[in-house]
């Protein structure tokens, strides 16, 4: 919104006084987005030992710090995990041997010998910049704005409002080096406004047809503005991201292991939208 429309809608807050003013209240998180496909493993299958190893072709000096967290967590799990060095070895080696095999065959090759029971190949790790995850409407006559999921805002022909924010995305294989059988395809993802600080409540205003929440902290993507100093746009962050980029990085790395370490999967908990729905993204 402009900075004159930004005007004349406090100008009309001011009018309207002690007038009802509907509100939404955003709950603090929301189930992670898991579309990760698992296959049950008998009591023979269970991973004890992995190598955690890079995408294909990749320069794997990209991903030590995300490889290294990982690793970590692991072995806090009582995974043993092969060591960095000899992950290196087994996507650099150029031996005459494996000249020609693959970087994941030959990640198999040294996994086999050094006795892991898998390789946790990433795919993809990174931040996607902006998606719509979060669904406000006020339908028309209602007291109060509600979250609804994506289907029912589409739906809806009350005043909407779609709000954004960054998101973190892994992409990954869980392989068994026995055989090469694929363990489980994962494809988790956290945008960070499913995973707040706390409740957030807000105002929800109408405005030409839109709907616009009023809470010190939106926008949620931050706020533009022009840096004189850096003689560039820069953004303003709100306050509660660095949070929820950790608790989005530590849900992501808690339901990875479980899956590394074929650990029951708990159903994901339905959220508290309209009717259970959970939100869905467009990655």
């Amino acid at each position: 919104m402009t900075t004159r429309g930004l005007a004349l809608l406090a100008a009309f807050v001011a009018t309207v006084g002690c007038a009802h003013v509907p509100s939404v209240t955003l709950t603090k998180e929301l189930p992670l987005y898991d579309r990760s496909a698992v296959k049950p493993l008998a009591s023979t299958q269970r991973v004890s030992s992995v190598m955690v190893v890079p995408p294909s072709g990749s320069d794997s000096s990209r991903y030590e710090s995300q490889i290294a967290s990982l690793e970590a967590e692991l072995m806090r799990n009582g995974v043993r995990v092969i060591s960095g060095a000899v992950t290196g070895r087994a996507i650099e080696c150029r031996s005459v041997a494996t000249a020609r095999l693959t970087d994941l065959e030959r990640a198999l090759v040294m996994a086999r010998d050094a006795g892991a029971d898998a390789i946790l190949q990433i795919e993809s790790l990174g931040v996607i910049e902006k998606v719509a995850s979060r669904y406000i409407v006020l339908e028309r006559g209602a007291d109060e704005a509600q979250e609804v999921g994506r289907d029912d805002f589409a739906a809806s022909t009350g005043a909407k409002a779609a709000l954004s924010s960054g998101a973190l995305h892994l992409v990954g294989r869980l392989i068994d080096v026995a055989d090469g059988e694929l363990l489980a395809a994962i494809d988790l993802a956290c945008p960070f406004l499913w995973s707040l600080p706390y409740d957030l409540k807000a105002e929800a205003w109408t405005y030409a047809e839109r709907l616009v929440l009023q809470h010190p902290n939106l926008p949620m993507e931050g706020t533009r503005r022009w840096d004189s100093a850096q003689n560039a746009h820069v953004t303003d962050l709100p306050e509660w991201e660095p949070y929820a980029r950790n608790r989005c990085g530590k849900r992501i790395i808690d339901r990875l292991i479980a899956i590394t370490l074929g650990l029951p999967l708990a159903p994901l908990p339905r959220s508290a939208l309209r009717g259970g729905a959970v939100p869905v993204l467009e990655l």
